[in-house]
């Protein structure tokens, strides 16, 4: 059974072409980071081992988006939207 782990998106980065990532829980060791578009194409992954994590997205076009992070001890899913 996979369990969740709290995660928080930092706003005020992503006005910036940025998205970064705040693990409020960060599990141990590394994780993956996936952004997928509302469709359900991914857009990208990234593997992480630190609290914070910024990705730059230039181009990311206005609309709704879904973040999904896995670790080994569980994962989540969040929506964002971007403006």
């Amino acid at each position: 059974m996979e369990s969740s782990f709290p995660i928080e998106l930092d706003w005020a980065s992503y006005s910036q072409g940025k998205l970064t990532v705040h693990l409020t829980n960060k599990p141990e060791g590394t994780y993956l980071l996936k952004l997928y578009s509302i469709n359900g194409q991914k857009l990208m992954d990234r593997v992480g081992s630190d609290q914070h994590l910024s990705i730059d997205f230039p181009n990311l076009s206005s609309g709704l988006y879904l973040v999904r992070l896995n670790a080994p001890a569980g994962g989540n899913t969040i929506k964002i939207v971007v403006p």
